[in-house]
């Protein structure tokens, strides 16, 4: 059985014009994709199937929060997203992709927009994954965690290895000198 069938877009017999569906976007979505960094959300997608002769546009607006893993102390919070896509599918002999562009059979009735919706959001998450910070500017990080951190980088350790490198190396230079004279 195929689980992405909530995602199928059917398009055979459908009158040329424009035509709008929504999808909703929870847990059970991500969980269809075992890589997926995102494992649970709440988005809404609204899609405009605008149907051509030969080919079809579909611009997706995408909006909700994804629940996400901070990258400085952790502990999950909801980030927003909010975004808009296109993809035009055009029917062709050859199947394949381009960058914005899906080649399809001319007998295709249906498409799965599931790996795209896939993308489109991981597409939309920032690269620095942080809590938001309060109003008054300070983050609203686990405490706990930026106090370990504070405490980190204000209590630098040396590494005990340098010191017997660095020993090494003077002993060298006192026996370079030796030699020299």
């Amino acid at each position: 059985m195929d689980k992405t069938k909530p995602y199928h877009l059917h398009f055979g017999g459908l009158k040329p014009g424009m035509h709008h569906y929504t999808y909703a976007i929870d847990e059970s979505f991500f969980e269809l994709f075992e890589e997926s960094e995102v494992k649970s959300g709440q988005i809404g997608v609204d899609v405009q199937l605008e149907k051509k002769e030969g080919m079809q546009i579909l611009d997706f607006n995408i909006k909700g929060t994804v629940h996400l893993h901070c990258d400085r102390c952790y502990d999950f919070y909801d980030q927003p997203i909010k975004g808009n896509e296109q993809l035009i599918v055009k029917f062709a002999d050859t199947v394949g992709e381009d960058e914005e562009v899906v080649f399809l059979p001319f007998e295709t009735k249906q498409i799965n927009l599931a790996p795209y919706l896939y993308e489109y959001i991981h597409l939309l998450i920032p690269m620095r994954r942080i809590h938001p910070d309060d109003d008054t500017g300070h983050p609203t990080c686990n405490p706990a965690v930026l106090d370990k951190l504070e405490h980190l980088s204000t209590h630098k350790t040396m590494d005990e290895r340098w010191n017997v490198l660095k020993t090494l190396k003077n002993s060298q230079k006192k026996k370079d000198s030796s030699t020299s004279k």
